[in-house]
């Protein structure tokens, strides 16, 4: 599972009262986090390749 789909499940309950939206957002920022560095690392590497 990736971290966007555990955020979406996230958002589900928290649409649904379950949790906080503080809960979602926090996770949502770890994932762009995740997914910004995951990039930035690609990218870098892809600039070295060439």
């Amino acid at each position: 599972m990736t971290v966007r789909q555990y955020a979406g499940i996230l958002k589900e309950r928290e649409k649904n009262h379950m949790i906080p939206f503080e809960t979602y957002a926090y996770t949502m920022k770890i994932a762009d986090a995740i997914f910004y560095k995951k990039s930035h690392d690609f990218l870098s590497t892809q600039m070295h390749a060439q």
